[in-house]
Parts: C-alpha cells; sequence; structure tokens
C-alpha cells in the first residue's frame, strides 16, 4: 500500500453540498408558498417573460424567499483512513498523477450528471441533476427530508420549478420564477460542487492510501483521504471521476458522476408545461 498526500475533499466538497441543501430547502419554501390560481402568493411581484419551445411567452410568479443561511461544516472533524483494497496499489508518484489527472478532468469538463444522496443537518438530500459546468443550464430533481421532491429546469437566464407540493393552475405544471427567488435557486448548479471537487484534488493535504478497484464494471482508483473522503477515479489514464463519498456526520453521502461533457442542450419548458402568473 502506498500513502502519499493529497487532498481531502471532506470540507470544501461539505461547504459546496450545504449550500445546494439550502438551494434545495429555498425551493421547498418557494413551492409552499404557491396559493391559489387568481391569488397572488404573498410578497409577489410580475416575473419576467420569456420564449417557450413553441415558439410562446410564458411567465410565472415571483415569491419573496427567507434568507436560509448555510450551515457551518468547520466542526467536521476528520476520520482515520481505513486500508485500501488488497492488490494493485499505486505507486506515490502515480498517486500524484492521479490526483492531478481528476482535478484536471473536472476542470475542462462542459457539463456533468451527479446523482447522489446526502446527508444534511440530520436530514437527507436526493438530487440528479444534470447541467453545464458554468452553472449556466441545470435540470434535474432535488428532495430534501420529507418534504415533496420537485423538478427544476434552469436555462435561458430563467428558473421553473415544478412540484407535487404546488397547487391550484400550477399542479402539475412549472412555475418560473424571478427575483430574488430565482437568485437563490440560482445556486442549485453544479458549477459550486465540481470548483470544490477540483480545487480539493488539486490542494495537497491528508495522506491518502490508493488502492486498485472495480467500480460498476470500470477498473478504477480509490483515493481516500485521511479525512472522510474518498474518490474512486477511472484507471484508464483520463482522469474521469466516478464517484465522491463522505463518512463524515454532517454531510455523509455519495455522489455518482457520468456524462461527462455529454449532457444534452437543456430548454426551458414549453408554454403549456408553465403556469400563468395568478391574477393575470
Amino acid at each position: 500500500m502506498t500513502r502519499r498526500a493529497l487532498a481531502g475533499p471532506g470540507r470544501p466538497v461539505g461547504r459546496a453540498a450545504a449550500t445546494v441543501a439550502v438551494a434545495a430547502l429555498v425551493a421547498v419554501t418557494t413551492a409552499g408558498c404557491q396559493g391559489a390560481p387568481n391569488r397572488p402568493p404573498p410578497a409577489a411581484s410580475s416575473s419576467g417573460r420569456g420564449t417557450g419551445d413553441d415558439g410562446a411567452t410564458s411567465a410565472g410568479p415571483t415569491t419573496s424567499i427567507p434568507d436560509l443561511g448555510a450551515p457551518s461544516l468547520d466542526d467536521v472533524a476528520p476520520e482515520p483512513s481505513s486500508p485500501a483494497a488488497p492488490g494493485g496499489d499505486a505507486t506515490a508518484d502515480e498517486a500524484d498523477r492521479l490526483a492531478a489527472a481528476a482535478a484536471d478532468f473536472v476542470a475542462a469538463a462542459t457539463s456533468v450528471r451527479a446523482v447522489g444522496t446526502l446527508n444534511v443537518q440530520g436530514a437527507p438530500m436526493t438530487f440528479d441533476l444534470r447541467g453545464t459546468r458554468d452553472g449556466l443550464s441545470v435540470r434535474g430533481t432535488v428532495s430534501m427530508g420529507v418534504s415533496a421532491p420537485f423538478e427544476i429546469v434552469r436555462s435561458e437566464g430563467r428558473t421553473f420549478v415544478r412540484s407535487a407540493a404546488l397547487s391550484g393552475s400550477a399542479r402539475g405544471r412549472f412555475v418560473q420564477l424571478s427575483g430574488a427567488a430565482a437568485n437563490q435557486l440560482a445556486v442549485l448548479s453544479l458549477s459550486e460542487l465540481l470548483d470544490a471537487v477540483e480545487a480539493a484534488l488539486r490542494d495537497p493535504g491528508d495522506r491518502t492510501v490508493v488502492g486498485r478497484t472495480s467500480y460498476e464494471g470500470t477498473q478504477a482508483y480509490e483515493l481516500r483521504s485521511g479525512g472522510p473522503t474518498t474518490a474512486i477515479v477511472a484507471a484508464d489514464g483520463s482522469g474521469r471521476l466516478l464517484r465522491l463519498s463522505s463518512s463524515a456526520p454532517r454531510t455523509a453521502g455519495t455522489i455518482a458522476f457520468s456524462e461527462w461533457g455529454a449532457v444534452a442542450r437543456i430548454t426551458p419548458p414549453a408554454i403549456r408545461e408553465v403556469a400563468p402568473v395568478p391574477g393575470s
């Protein structure tokens, strides 16, 4: 077994996960604020307008969202690393090369799909998101604790959500957000998460065991930091990140990455799928 200094992405990634969790809570709050079809929600204002896939103009309500703040993860203590799987251990130089290759791969990717479950202050958050590296486009589903799951679409500068918690004319349809609600929900992208992963891979930190493994039929290396984080990187020399997991008490969970650079273009919902502005 070879041990080598490598970034321990637990804390940066944990903070990014916390930000995503806050965005999820914001979206759930937004969904709960929607009222009957002919009555605007509290503190609502006119939304911006955009064009749907069929060329028609769509609009949606703006909702005032409280600033929930991000939970602090500074008190998460690193856990001792566990031994690597026997056989196929990399050299110290190879450990450095794998970490650098993974960081370069994440930095160069234009899009990705991330599927995972995280524990955020005792509440499970699950998500399945596809989006661009710059964070300007994202589509997927998020659920937080026992709250109803919701869909999010962010494209062409507009943000839409759809949830079973929506009622009236919004039931089964997307609601377009604008103003503070859209700005807060904009953090529900993959950009900050990937930035944190890249920075962690580049920053030398705790000692790491590097072992050979197989992940869903793909030969890979398992990089275990001295903290709570384990990364699985493809062993084909590409640096492709396959999975990231954490055993930290407040952010325990796993994120699987796929469709690197292969996510299809994300477009806004068609006008027929978007609820009209209440009272319009």
